[in-house]
Protein backbone atom coordinates (compact mmCIF):
# COMPACT_ATOMS: atom_id res chain seq x y z
CA UNK A 1 0.00 0.00 0.00
CA UNK A 2 1.65 3.71 -1.16
CA UNK A 3 2.05 5.70 2.38
CA UNK A 4 -0.59 7.63 3.85
CA UNK A 5 1.05 10.72 2.81
CA UNK A 6 1.18 10.44 -0.49
CA UNK A 7 -2.39 9.04 -0.98
CA UNK A 8 -4.00 11.77 1.27
CA UNK A 9 -1.83 13.87 -1.42
CA UNK A 10 -3.76 12.70 -4.21
CA UNK A 11 -7.06 13.17 -3.05
CA UNK A 12 -6.25 16.50 -2.05
CA UNK A 13 -5.18 17.13 -5.36
CA UNK A 14 -8.63 15.47 -6.83
CA UNK A 15 -10.77 17.08 -4.72
CA UNK A 16 -9.34 20.39 -4.87
CA UNK A 17 -9.94 20.49 -8.77
CA UNK A 18 -13.22 21.86 -8.96
CA UNK A 19 -13.69 19.30 -12.02
CA UNK A 20 -15.87 16.28 -11.67
CA UNK A 21 -14.64 13.61 -9.78
CA UNK A 22 -12.50 11.09 -12.29
CA UNK A 23 -9.35 9.86 -9.89
CA UNK A 24 -6.08 9.92 -12.35
CA UNK A 25 -3.76 9.91 -9.14
CA UNK A 26 -1.62 6.32 -9.48
CA UNK A 27 -1.15 5.99 -5.45
CA UNK A 28 -5.18 7.43 -4.58
CA UNK A 29 -6.07 4.50 -7.25
CA UNK A 30 -4.10 1.79 -6.00
CA UNK A 31 -4.76 2.69 -2.37
CA UNK A 32 -8.46 2.18 -3.04
CA UNK A 33 -8.01 -0.38 -4.72
CA UNK A 34 -5.77 -2.34 -2.15
CA UNK A 35 -8.33 -1.42 0.47
CA UNK A 36 -11.08 -2.99 -1.82
CA UNK A 37 -9.39 -6.57 -1.84
CA UNK A 38 -8.84 -6.09 1.77
CA UNK A 39 -12.37 -5.32 2.40
CA UNK A 40 -13.90 -7.82 -0.01
CA UNK A 41 -11.46 -10.41 1.88
CA UNK A 42 -12.94 -9.83 5.05
CA UNK A 43 -16.45 -10.31 4.51
CA UNK A 44 -15.48 -13.62 1.73
CA UNK A 45 -16.94 -10.97 -0.78
CA UNK A 46 -16.20 -10.92 -4.90
CA UNK A 47 -14.70 -8.31 -6.44
CA UNK A 48 -15.43 -7.25 -9.60
CA UNK A 49 -13.17 -5.48 -11.47
CA UNK A 50 -14.38 -3.16 -14.63
CA UNK A 51 -10.61 -1.97 -16.42
CA UNK A 52 -11.62 0.27 -19.12
CA UNK A 53 -10.98 -0.78 -22.03
CA UNK A 54 -14.00 -0.15 -23.97
CA UNK A 55 -13.99 3.13 -22.66
CA UNK A 56 -10.19 4.35 -23.08
CA UNK A 57 -9.99 2.52 -26.56
CA UNK A 58 -13.24 3.66 -27.64
CA UNK A 59 -15.12 -0.13 -28.37
CA UNK A 60 -18.15 -0.48 -29.13
CA UNK A 61 -19.80 -4.32 -28.46
CA UNK A 62 -23.59 -4.92 -30.06
CA UNK A 63 -25.52 -4.74 -26.71
CA UNK A 64 -26.02 -8.95 -27.40
CA UNK A 65 -22.84 -9.19 -26.04
CA UNK A 66 -23.43 -8.26 -22.69
CA UNK A 67 -26.61 -10.43 -22.55
CA UNK A 68 -26.29 -13.91 -21.03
Amino acid sequence: MPPKKITEAGLSEVLQSGNPVRIANKSLINYIFTLSLEVASQFDFPLQIHIGFTLTLGWQFPSSVFMG
